[in-house]
């Protein structure tokens, strides 16, 4: 009987192996709707956090950005380990940034900063999540003088819309205030870990 029972787990376990490196493969030869597949089935049959990550970064591929949304935030809810969580709330920020690029909806932008913002909160050193908010805030910076003179030289030429323009720019700079109230939280945060001793 125990012998029997050891063949069943060492069966189960053969199987959930093999459901995983499929997925692995699949996903590293770039065909990320069976690697999606794969994953959700040893996520399914494992219960392996790791399996949401995975899928998330594979429906990112996929250029499936609400689907990886929803996977970085399952997996981040059930990490613990902050490492983690910050890179989930980082590539969070990145697929709405992806999101923004297909939509050129702003509301996406704001959530990007507001994924990026909370990665740092887990990790003061990514890198990473200050440069994409340096590069949105450039992208910001230019859009808005980008409007300032478009609006300027049609303006003598009476060919647009002056409301949509103003609409513009002000929905700009609504972006703009919500980047400086989140830098300004970073700042204070350095400014007082700064003062700590670290002995």
């Amino acid at each position: 009987m125990k012998k029997i029972f050891l063949i069943l787990i060492l069966t189960l376990l053969k199987a959930n192996y093999y459901l995983n490196n499929k997925a692995i493969e699949y996903y590293n030869n770039k065909d990320y709707k069976n690697a999606i597949k794969y994953f959700k089935e040893s996520y399914i049959k494992n219960k392996n956090i790791i399996d949401l990550y995975n899928l998330a970064n594979s429906y990112y591929k996929n250029e499936e950005y609400e689907k990886a949304i929803y996977f970085y935030k399952k997996f981040s809810n059930a990490n613990k380990d902050i490492t983690l969580k910050s890179k989930a709330y980082y590539n969070i920020g990145n697929s709405y940034y992806r999101n923004y690029q297909k939509n050129n909806k702003n509301t996406y932008i704001e959530k990007s900063l507001e994924y990026y913002y909370k990665s740092l909160d887990f990790d003061k050193n990514n890198i990473r999540a200050i440069e994409n908010i340096n590069f949105i805030k450039n992208l910001l910076n230019k859009r808005i003088n980008n409007n300032k003179d478009f609006k300027k030289n049609n303006q003598r030429e009476n060919n647009i819309d002056n409301k949509q323009i103003e609409k513009d720019i002000n929905e700009l700079k609504e972006l703009e205030k919500y980047y400086f109230k989140y830098l300004n939280r970073i700042n204070r945060n350095t400014t007082n870990n700064s003062n700590k001793k670290d002995w």
